[in-house]
């Protein structure tokens, strides 16, 4: 029988040593192969425009290093806003560096852009506009002076979407 010393001696040592050192190399380099976690920037695909107020519509999002390259190890939940301050989720959570779902925007503007953040990293759309939806409601606004008996009265009718903007296509 071996004793330990003499197991540890020769050949079998040189062969210990080399098992370790081949260790050492694969778990540095691993180390370093570690993919970063947090992209450098998000982007959002591209939005038709115009949209309309109060109407879904798909937007895309993608987490991505500098060079483009998509972070596939990106699973969090990052934030979304637009400039009109009524985007809804306000939340989404990206699977694998990547979310296409429904948006939705219920003010009416121009040069919209909606805007993602996460981890301080952000990213922004292009801009684009929102229209109102279709007329719901017609709201009656009288002037500010109290007209005299006999003068014409000034009344102003504003027909307006469900989301309060004004529906300007709309035509009686």
């Amino acid at each position: 029988m071996k004793s330990f010393g003499t197991f540890l001696s020769g050949p079998s040592l040189i062969v210990i040593i080399q098992v370790l050192y081949v260790l050492f190399v694969f778990s540095t380099c691993m180390a370093y192969a570690t993919p970063q976690l947090l992209p450098d920037i998000f982007r959002i695909g591209s939005v038709n425009s115009p949209q309309v107020a109060g109407r879904p519509f798909n937007i895309s999002i993608t987490a991505r290093y500098h060079n483009g390259t998509v972070v596939i190890g990106f699973n969090r939940t990052v934030s979304l806003s637009d400039t009109t301050g009524t985007i809804e989720p306000y939340e989404v959570t990206l699977e694998a560096g990547k979310w296409t779902g429904p948006v939705t925007i219920i003010k009416a503007e121009t040069r919209i852009v909606i805007s993602v953040q996460a981890e301080n990293r952000n990213g922004t759309s292009n801009m684009f506009d929102v229209d109102p939806n279709v007329a719901t409601q017609l709201h009656p606004e009288l002037a500010t002076r109290t007209p005299l008996v006999g003068e014409p009265l000034d009344l102003t009718i504003m027909a307006k979407d469900d989301y309060d903007n004004t529906a300007t296509a709309y035509l009686s």
